[in-house]
């Protein structure tokens, strides 16, 4: 089963989770909150790309966009026009990401919001 970044989603032991497993909500439920999460401080989102690094030892991060505003996320340099919307409320998930795994965000011109993640 691939992550949205095309790579394989593994169990707690390191194993590709199979074809046989991918889409079932237990699976991939499993596979996350087998570690301990970690509440991240609010991160405030101006109309200027801000980042986000992921604590050492963590593997995923979930993302929530809490503000009103549209918030972009993307690789350094994000901007609204290249970045991936995050609408107000809206929630992404990054599995399996390397140490130092680092997201940038940004919103609109004039425009702010403010972006709350948990680690696991």
């Amino acid at each position: 089963m691939l992550d949205n970044h095309g790579r394989w989603l593994t169990d707690s032991s390191g194993n590709k989770i199979s074809p046989s497993e991918e889409g079932t909500v237990e699976s991939i439920r499993d596979n996350v909150i087998l570690a301990s999460p970690t509440h991240k401080d609010a991160l405030a989102v101006p109309d200027t790309e801000v980042s986000y690094t992921i604590t050492a030892g963590k593997k995923h991060l979930l993302v929530q966009n809490t503000g009103s505003k549209i918030v972009y996320w993307g690789g350094t340099g994000v901007t609204d026009a290249k970045g991936y919307k995050l609408t107000p409320m809206g929630s992404y998930l990054f599995t399996n990401v390397a140490s130092g795994f680092k997201v940038y965000f940004i919103c609109s011109a004039a425009e702010s919001s403010t972006v709350r993640g948990i680690e696991f």
